[in-house]
């Protein structure tokens, strides 16, 4: 999976506009041990960011977000059967 974040600045690094920054990120998820794993790359200095918000390959860093999901409330395989009583209009 991938994705994209984008921020608007107002005026940074003495510029007279505001700034655009693109935060790639890509996602994964590992279905057997039900987790997913998120990178997104950010600049070390917004203000070497290029004029269309990418950011430059030596000034790219990263954070990795990974979390597991907690256990099914439901054993793997249980049927579940709700029963849901109309409106008393009906």
């Amino acid at each position: 999976y991938v994705a994209g974040a984008q921020l608007r600045a107002s005026a940074v690094c003495g510029a007279d506009a505001p700034r655009v920054l693109q935060l790639p990120v890509a996602t994964a998820y590992d279905a057997p041990n039900e987790r997913f794993t998120v990178v997104v790359t950010y600049p070390r200095d917004p203000c070497r960011v290029a004029a269309d918000g990418t950011i430059p390959d030596d000034d790219a860093a990263t954070v990795t977000l990974v979390e597991t999901l907690p256990p099914s409330a439901y054993p793997p395989g249980q049927v579940v059967h709700r029963d849901i009583a109309p409106p008393a209009r009906m």
